[in-house]
């Protein structure tokens, strides 16, 4: 196998190959079994001179997070807040319902006030959502 197509390989088990102080490191190394390394270490020479000259440079494709949307914000609030207790599992319910609702565009049927502590309904709800009139 030639350097090029090591670090290919190196490349797609999303791993990247730099140069540090004259020697090559390998970030993750999990990504790495027996066979590939012995690979890279018979063509270390090969895959230094290809990184040093500029024909290869090859890192691993940062992995990019979705943003998360309020439903998401508020499912993850509910769940850490019931963790934490304090929510009850019918309140957890309820703002997972609210939730759903929010994730398809919809103003929530029923305010959690009516079912949920105040210290909670603020937490996920910091405006009144029928809005306030000034």
């Amino acid at each position: 196998m030639t350097a090029t197509a090591l670090l290919d390989v190196l490349q797609a088990r999303g791993v990247t190959v730099r140069i540090d102080s004259g020697d090559l490191k390998l970030k993750p190394a999990g990504g790495l079994d027996a066979a590939l390394l012995g690979e890279v270490r018979a063509h270390k020479a090969e895959i230094l001179q290809a990184l040093q000259s500029g024909v290869a440079t090859h890192q691993a494709e940062p992995t990019k997070r979705p943003v998360p949307t309020r439903a998401d914000r508020m499912r993850y609030r509910a769940g850490r807040a019931f963790a934490a207790g304090q929510l009850t599992a019918n309140e957890l319910g309820h703002l997972l319902g609210a939730a759903v609702e929010v994730e398809a565009g919809r103003q929530p049927a029923f305010y959690p006030a009516d079912v949920c502590s105040p210290e909670a309904v603020s937490e996920f709800y910091p405006q009144d959502p029928a809005g306030s009139e000034s």
